[in-house]
């Protein structure tokens, strides 16, 4: 009779855990997501319909919406000290600037309102270095720079950029921020690479872009193998700068990206080896540098497959998710609240 009593009782054990794990994992009302989540293009399955939160975190490679931001904007930066995500600046419509910035707590899923930047900015760029986050084309006449201390909720200015430019790129490579692409004051390209050190607070310049020259505020950049590769132009270029030798030179050996990127980068990201690459368009592609390949996978939309991000949005990395935010539709306004979360394939 014991024995008859402990098989129940084991029995029961299991059926609860089984139970707070499918109530965690899949049923969770705040762990659900009223998004849909699509497999990879590549592959013949279905679409999958409010994915949970559960199925992410197993199994990656999918999108959710997030907590909207309180301003909605378009023009903004986002950029992350891998606890919180920064939306910086950006504009509500097409008249007007915002010096505006909102950190976003992804274990909380909510927002706060943080010290402004000192001057109003959009189409601009930051990157987080060292526990600080450096935002360039913040006032002194569009080349300023701004740092921001998310310990003291402070901002402080940093030597200008040499150069003027606007819807540019910023990354890190080793311990420095690389600025380059984008338009001079005359709207001309501007394929200047100029390099901060946040040590000293002082500019270099490096070696010119000479691929890249016919878009260049459409580029995706990041760090791979100790080079930094640059993704975009419309082309399905890929153009890497060695620090050491001072040098570009193309990369793929003349591979290209499944569609040829045949619309502006949105952010390019070194996830754990593959570079992951967002399209406004909405495609999602990753390249692996050790086998010089790329794959397809799901892309991102906010009203069913493939309708795209908006123009103008943002996107960062926290953790090992990309976050996508605001934008606007092509007429750039109304600008948007909304968030968007990927995770990568597990």
């Amino acid at each position: 009779m014991k024995k008859v009593w402990l098989v129940v009782v084991i029995m029961c054990g299991a059926l609860v855990l089984v139970g707070v794990w499918y109530f965690i994992f899949l049923q969770h009302p705040l762990l659900v997501s009223n998004t849909n989540s699509y497999p990879n293009k590549n592959s013949t399955t279905t679409s999958i319909t409010a994915q949970s939160n559960g199925y992410c975190v197993i199994y990656g490679n999918c999108w959710q919406d997030k907590a909207p931001m309180p301003t909605a904007r378009w023009g903004l930066v986002a950029v992350s000290d891998y606890n919180l995500v920064y939306a910086l600046g950006g504009s509500p419509n097409n008249e007007s600037a915002l010096s505006t910035v909102e950190a976003y707590d992804p274990s909380t899923n909510t927002w706060a309102t943080e010290a402004p930047m000192p001057a109003e900015a959009q189409s601009f760029d930051a990157v987080s270095l060292g526990g600080q986050i450096y935002a360039f084309g913040v006032g002194d006449g569009g080349k300023g720079t701004a740092i921001y201390d998310p310990r003291t909720n402070s901002w402080k200015t940093g030597t200008p950029m040499p150069s003027y430019r606007s819807y540019f790129t910023a990354a890190t490579l080793d311990a420095y921020i690389y600025i380059i692409g984008g338009y001079d004051s005359n709207g001309n390209p501007n394929l200047s690479t100029e390099v901060y050190n946040t040590e000293t607070n002082s500019w270099s310049t490096k070696a010119p872009m000479p691929f890249s020259n016919t878009f260049p505020d459409l580029f995706g950049a990041t760090e791979v193998n100790g080079l930094l590769y640059v993704f975009g132009d419309y082309s399905g270029a890929l153009e890497a700068y060695n620090p050491a030798t001072n040098a570009w030179e193309m990369t793929t050996n003349g591979t290209t990206p499944p569609n040829n990127f045949d619309s502006p980068i949105l952010k390019a990201f070194n996830v754990n080896g593959l570079v992951y690459v967002l399209e406004e368009n909405g495609e999602v592609v990753s390249y692996n540098s050790a086998t010089n390949s790329w794959l397809n996978l799901v892309p991102y939309s906010k009203n069913g497959p493939q309708q795209g991000i908006l123009s103008d949005s943002a996107a960062t990395m926290s953790g090992n998710a990309i976050y996508v935010l605001g934008g606007a539709t092509n007429n750039d306004t109304p600008a948007q609240f909304n968030v968007a979360y990927y995770l990568p394939s597990r």
